[in-house]
């Protein structure tokens, strides 16, 4: 019967151990995955700060740029793209910007006159900041 307590008591003491072992592995896992998360976390909060950042740049841009509109459509109203009938406003100024832009770099030496015009308009013109 000692011999059976010994060999039970041998036996529960290996599992002891085993259960130890697990034990000790499952901590130093949950303490790789704490620290894991609280990376994460301030890379989270990093990433949010970024993005806080990036939108308050693009709003600051999105108001620069009505802005310019604005200044375009006040500064090129007597201005008339050749071939277009429209005139400069707030809802076409991106377009009639870029048409004035073709019409100049394409036929530059045809419209030496709306060039000189154009470049005067530009060189008074008082950007926003």
């Amino acid at each position: 019967m000692l011999k059976l307590s010994t060999h039970f008591f041998t036996a529960h003491e290996n599992e002891l151990r085993k259960l130890r072992k697990v034990t000790t592995e499952f901590e130093e896992q949950n303490a790789i995955l704490s620290k894991h998360i609280e990376n994460m976390k301030k890379g989270i909060e990093k990433l949010e700060g970024e993005a806080d950042e990036q939108q308050k740049e693009n709003t600051a841009l999105l108001a620069h740029l009505s802005k310019l509109r604005q200044l375009l459509v006040q500064n090129f109203n007597d201005i008339q793209v050749p071939g277009d009938e429209d005139k400069v406003s707030i809802d076409n100024v991106d377009k009639f910007v870029e048409k004035l832009h073709n019409t100049l770099q394409q036929n530059a030496k045809d419209h030496a006159q709306l060039m000189i015009k154009v470049k005067s308009i530009v060189c008074r013109m008082d950007y926003p900041k």
